[in-house]
């Protein structure tokens, strides 16, 4: 193999392909920021709204903040937020 190709090869090595869906494939499994929410964790969601706070409910179902919130709020769910103090 010539060094060129070697070097191309390198390049991309760690490339992952982008899909028009907006979509990475890893492995087989769609990224979990992409994967729709089950019927289980809505359940769980609506189970823990309003009694904990919104950061510990996304640990619980292994999702951001940002997704709970807006599942939260598409399903009229009470939302405690927690917001330190001290910050700009």
């Amino acid at each position: 193999m010539s060094l060129v190709k070697s070097l191309e090869s390198a390049k991309f090595a760690k490339f992952q392909p982008y899909y028009p869906s907006g979509s990475f494939i890893v492995g087989t499994k769609m990224a979990r920021w992409k994967q729709d929410w089950t019927r289980e964790e809505v359940q769980k969601l609506r189970s823990l709204a309003g009694t904990m706070p919104l950061m510990k409910i996304a640990a619980e179902l292994d999702r951001t903040t940002g997704s709970v919130l807006a599942k939260a709020m598409e399903e009229k769910l009470p939302v405690i937020v927690h917001v330190r103090s001290g910050r700009a």
